[in-house]
């Protein structure tokens, strides 16, 4: 819930926004009149959060279109560049909890593209991987699907 337009919607319907010094950690607040308590959400669009609808928060997802063949072929290559591996990785908030965007990228660089992993195998480690060691830590749900492209 860090960017801006995402910030607007929540507080013109009531919401707040939590912002740390790092926005990974960013939060979206609303007071619950039937429980009597404040409850934050860690993103500011999400399915199946129904209670946090009323101040803003959105199924919706942001889609990103990437044009592979710009990133394939260039001119100052001569034709395809042999260099590049892409995948996608979608996953669940609780991902994100205990790894940085970037650390999951690199794991499924390393995995697909160096060990030849199958990309099953590449997402349970990246489970372990982003769950606590510690059972007493809070670990929210860790959802990981990933498809290697080329």
């Amino acid at each position: 819930p860090h960017l801006p337009d995402e910030i607007e919607r929540i507080q013109k319907l009531g919401g707040k926004v939590f912002i740390p010094k790092h926005p990974m950690g960013s939060r979206v607040s609303a007071f619950y009149p039937i429980r009597k308590e404040v409850m934050s959400l860690g993103m500011s669009r999400s399915i199946g959060d129904n209670s946090h609808t009323r101040v803003g928060v959105i199924a919706e997802p942001i889609v990103d279109v990437i044009n592979l063949d710009e990133l394939l072929y260039s001119e100052e290559s001569g034709g395809k560049n042999e260099n590049i591996g892409l995948f996608v990785v979608s996953s669940s908030d609780g991902l994100y909890d205990h790894r940085q965007p970037q650390f999951v990228a690199n794991h499924f660089a390393k995995c697909f593209f160096e060990d030849e992993e199958y990309p099953i195998v590449c997402s349970r480690s990246m489970i372990d991987l982003a769950t606590p060691k510690n059972r007493d830590t809070y670990r929210d749900d860790i959802t990981v699907l990933t498809l290697k492209i080329i």
